[in-house]
């Protein structure tokens, strides 16, 4: 089975894939209370893939005072809007990265005023900004 085009929370969509539905929570309490180590791995996977997370170099985040996993704020002179920051050692300093999945988030609004007329998409990803934490 293979979930295309939909997005609940992680607790919703684990029923669907454990038990094939939302209504019938019985078979993912079982996976919790059998394998609870198999079943915070799979929430974590299924939380990762429902998040927009603002991925940062850990050292630049420990510079501002940026824990993993901890709210903050990403600016621009367009829009401000709250995110969860995820330290990636993969991303080369001073750069960030971040997925344009749930547009409810606003991110598009951070960047660039030049947009496509039809999906009001940002005509570039690359945007200069800042990022501080939630106080």
């Amino acid at each position: 089975h293979a979930l295309l085009g939909f997005a609940g929370s992680p607790w919703t969509l684990a029923n669907y894939m454990i038990g094939g539905n939302s209504q019938d929570t019985t078979l993912a309490r079982r996976l919790y209370h059998e394998d609870t180590d198999l079943f915070v791995s799979l929430m974590e996977k299924l939380t990762d893939a429902v998040t927009d997370y603002l991925e940062m170099h850990p050292a630049d985040a420990a510079e501002i005072g940026i824990d993993d996993g901890s709210d903050v704020w990403l600016s621009s002179p367009r829009k401000k809007i709250k995110m969860v920051a995820k330290h990636s050692a993969s991303l080369r300093r001073g750069n960030l990265f971040t997925t344009f999945h749930f547009p409810e988030l606003g991110l598009n609004g951070v960047l660039s005023s030049s947009a496509d007329g039809l999906t009001g998409c940002p005509e570039f990803k690359v945007q200069a900004v800042n990022v501080e934490p939630v106080k």
